[in-house]
């Protein structure tokens, strides 16, 4: 049985697998299939987290606000997104914003 290449979902979790492997050569790899999942299925918050993630450890936090802002329209309140926003917020230079 294969993976359907046209789903979201499958594309979210080759990027995680690929994050899992902690290796600086797969960012790359799993930066594209959270791409791929989020174009085929936008509702995937966790995919726009997993992003977020990729982008604060590449040193571009203004990336991964966007991303965490976009799943909380979706998902308000989720603690997971609000801290890693927070981390973001700090490392753009405003640390009175990451706090709250």
């Amino acid at each position: 049985m294969g993976i359907d290449p046209q789903s979201g979902s499958a594309h979210m979790l080759l990027g995680e697998a690929h994050l899992a492997l902690h290796s600086p050569g797969m960012i790359a790899e799993a930066k594209a299939e959270l791409r791929q999942a989020l174009d085929r299925d936008p509702s995937l918050v966790w995919a726009r987290f997993y992003r977020a993630k990729v982008y604060l450890d590449t040193g571009r936090p203004d990336k991964a606000k966007g991303e965490l802002e976009e799943a909380l329209k979706t998902r308000p309140g989720v603690s997971h997104f609000l801290s890693l926003l927070g981390e973001a917020e700090r490392k753009l230079g405003n640390p009175e914003t990451a706090l709250e």
